[in-house]
């Protein structure tokens, strides 16, 4: 009796650590091509209009990009940079602004452009 007790509790505690199952989280790697649209489609995808903008920045800064809030005219926005060198001269520059409202991505802007010494 006291065996089938113990199988029972150790049955059991087995099948708890199993945990429940998770979600995947979605892939956060940026493709940064050197295409305005294509890189500005990329950033929707995994930070669609109406995300927060601590989702926003944390994606950004999971790749590579530093970014700071700002305010224009126009409102505030998240302004996000990131330099890649291609070799010793020449290096790539991807600047996006992700504009907000109350606390929700309304619109993203994006420039790619070459950068040198």
């Amino acid at each position: 009796m006291q065996r089938r007790i113990l199988l029972a509790s150790l049955l059991m505690s087995l099948y708890g650590c199993q945990g429940r199952p998770t979600m995947k989280p979605q892939p956060t790697n940026l493709t940064l091509a050197e295409d305005e649209a294509v890189v500005r489609q990329e950033i929707l995808k995994l930070i669609p209009v109406g995300s927060s903008v601590a989702v926003a920045e944390n994606v950004m800064a999971q790749n590579g990009f530093e970014c700071s809030m700002q305010r224009d005219k126009d409102g505030p926005y998240l302004y996000c940079d990131r330099k890649k060198s291609k070799d010793a001269f020449v290096g790539t520059r991807w600047q996006v602004l992700l504009h907000y409202a109350d606390d929700s991505v309304t619109d993203v802007s994006v420039s790619v452009g070459f950068v040198g010494p």
